[in-house]
């Protein structure tokens, strides 16, 4: 008998479809079949799991950004019950996470586990850190998640199958970006200046305080008036606003604001001799 592992949690209502192994869908982070632990870390104390189904916690990991740094962390409590078949019910003692496939070069993972076989005990609170530089091809990825289970019927025993597929999950990592307007600057009305959040890529859209959608602003602080300005500019990764995410908020964004400041330039005091 085969039992295929369903690695997540529906977030509207949790169906026990084959051998549930819901919490999983956390590890949908990385390829690495090389068990991890002893991370550092603190599991979310406000979240549980009133079904014993198992539950990871956030649903939706942060995007990534190709070639920036990476690092967040997860709550995992591990399921204690499955059915397969639809018409038997287990106990699932503990389980292991293999590998997650299709995920971006450079990511690793640990838990908090505290064991060299990385088991995690049913019922039993956990918390995984994922972090890396991820160096492969930007885009949403369709991510298998693997792992091992043992269940009791009468005695504990490996679920048929191991390691097994726990269906998929998404992770998106977008393209570089990078916003920087600089310090704070205090100018006169005489002044004018171009900021840029210029990505130099045909992918990225811009979306200025003023609403204008140029990849540079030009200010004239005559226009601006005297006082204290905030500027800010929003660069969108079109990666965010595709496939899966069609429906969404733009997830691949970065912003950036700057102060600036005009005061009354010389011309004004020329003039008063003139």
């Amino acid at each position: 008998m085969i039992f295929k592992l369903f690695l997540f949690r529906n977030r509207k209502k949790m169906k026990t479809i084959k051998l549930v192994l819901s919490y999983i869908g956390l590890l949908f982070l990385l390829y690495n079949p090389i068990y991890s632990q002893y991370a550092t870390c603190t599991p979310d104390p406000t979240v549980t799991d009133p079904e014993g189904v198992g539950v990871r916690s956030p649903i939706d990991l942060p995007v990534g950004f190709i070639n920036e740094y990476y690092s967040t962390v997860l709550t995992i409590i591990a399921p204690e019950k499955a059915t397969t078949w639809g018409f038997l019910d287990f106990t699932i003692t503990k389980i292991q996470l293999t590998e997650m496939v299709n995920m971006p070069n450079g990511l690793i993972w640990e838990t908090n586990s505290e064991n060299s076989d990385d088991y995690m005990y049913a019922s039993e609170k956990y918390c995984m850190i994922v972090e890396g530089t991820p160096n492969d091809i930007p885009g949403i990825r369709e991510v298998d998640v693997y792992a091992n289970a043992w269940i009791k019927v009468i005695i504990e025993t490996s679920a048929p199958g191991n390691p097994q597929n726990g269906g998929s999950v998404t992770y998106t990592l977008c393209n570089k970006t990078s916003v920087d307007l600089g310090s704070n600057r205090t100018m006169t009305t005489d002044d004018e200046i171009i900021l840029s959040a210029d990505q130099g890529t045909d992918f990225h859209t811009y979306l200025w305080s003023d609403n204008s959608t140029q990849p540079e602003l030009n200010i004239c602080c005559n226009e601006l008036g005297v006082g204290v300005h905030q500027v800010s500019v929003m660069v969108f990764d079109t990666v965010g606003t595709t496939g899966i995410y069609s429906d969404r908020e733009p997830v691949c964004y970065k912003e950036d604001n700057i102060q600036i400041t005009v005061i009354e330039g010389n011309s004004v005091e020329q003039n008063m001799f003139d």
